[in-house]
């Protein structure tokens, strides 16, 4: 009851502890292996977590030796994400309206659902996650479609006043398992939706509730962090469009170059990934953000920037997308 915090009982690693040191049951050594290997309510011992384990004869003991040194490697928030967090808690704190028009949620939105742990100060697992959101054009109610680790689903919004999601239903990878078959069903209940503005771009955050199915009990908490993608539907001109199409070749096309003002790139991805953008001028001393990293689709990606306050010089374009990185040199006049 302490460790998840059911019941009457208010979540306490300490009195956890307490109680799976006092316990033979298998399920006591197992969760008391969990709080030395993470520090929950005890000094963090990962020697003594992974002796405990491998000396507990069950089923669930055995995955998690398996694998802990898989997992909860690359879970950090970037700086983006912290800050994003940061105001969504404060204003989830003075309980802050939501103060913008239904009509701007439509559009993609990109980046990551995060399963805290118990407390809900550790990351415990961070998956790609995706969000399309558009009117009905029938009933002019906001519908969405919803990707998350290859998992799909859709629905509507409550109504626009809560600008809540209707529930959901999904399939999460197991927090303590690197096995991507290995899932639980979970049911959803989100919270109200919270837009944020960092950097000139805008940023979906919500929380929720959570079921586990297969186990008949509440789930750790979660929520997800989102992006709204960059306007794609960029009209070009057909001296852009030949100067792009002859850069086939390229996995960065720009127009052009040089550039005074605005500069158009694209690049294709053939598959979905993690993708950050910056530019950079040539000597690294200063970056210009673009898109932070996140998941995108495969498929052609269009941006626009706009340079007309970069001074005069030659700058880099740097994209990653996975394990691999591009770059493509410009030139401001």
């Amino acid at each position: 009851m302490f460790f998840k915090g059911f019941g009457n009982e208010t979540q306490d690693y300490r009195k956890a502890v307490k109680w799976f040191k006092k316990s033979d049951y298998p399920m006591a050594k197992h969760w008391l292996a969990v709080c030395y290997y993470f520090g929950y309510g005890v000094q963090q011992d990962k020697s003594k977590a992974m002796q405990l384990l491998k000396e507990n004869p069950i089923k669930n003991s055995d995955r998690l030796l398996n694998n802990l040194n898989k997992q909860f490697k690359e879970n950090d928030l970037s700086k983006e994400e912290t800050f994003v967090l940061n105001q969504f808690y404060e204003q989830e704190k003075n309980g802050t309206d939501n103060d913008i028009d239904i009509n701007n949620l439509s559009g993609n939105w990109v980046g990551n659902f995060i399963q805290f742990d118990w407390s809900n100060s550790m990351i415990m697992q961070k998956l790609p996650t995706y969000i399309t959101f558009k009117k009905d054009s029938i009933s002019g109610n906001a519908l969405y479609e919803f990707l998350i680790n290859d998992n799909s689903t859709s629905g509507e919004l409550l109504n626009y006043t809560s600008l809540k999601l209707d529930g959901l239903n999904l399939k999460i990878k197991h927090p303590y398992s690197s096995n991507i078959t290995d899932v639980l069903n979970y049911e959803l209940i989100p919270s109200e939706l919270q837009f944020i503005n960092h950097n000139g771009n805008e940023f979906i955050v919500f929380s929720t509730e959570s079921y586990i199915d297969g186990w008949k009990e509440p789930g750790a908490p979660m929520l997800f962090i989102l992006r709204k993608e960059t306007d794609t539907t960029i009209e070009l001109s057909n001296e852009a469009l030949t100067a792009l199409e002859a850069q086939e070749n390229s996995f960065i096309k720009i127009y052009p170059n040089p550039f005074k003002n605005d500069l158009i790139f694209t690049y294709d991805l053939d598959k979905s990934v993690n993708v950050n953008i910056y530019i950079s001028s040539i000597d690294g001393a200063k970056t210009y953000n673009i898109a932070s990293t996140s998941q995108q689709k495969a498929g052609e990606h269009i941006y626009r920037f706009d340079g007309r306050n970069l001074k005069k010089g030659i700058y880099v374009i740097n994209i990653t997308y996975g394990n691999e990185r591009k770059t493509k040199m410009i030139i401001k006049n």
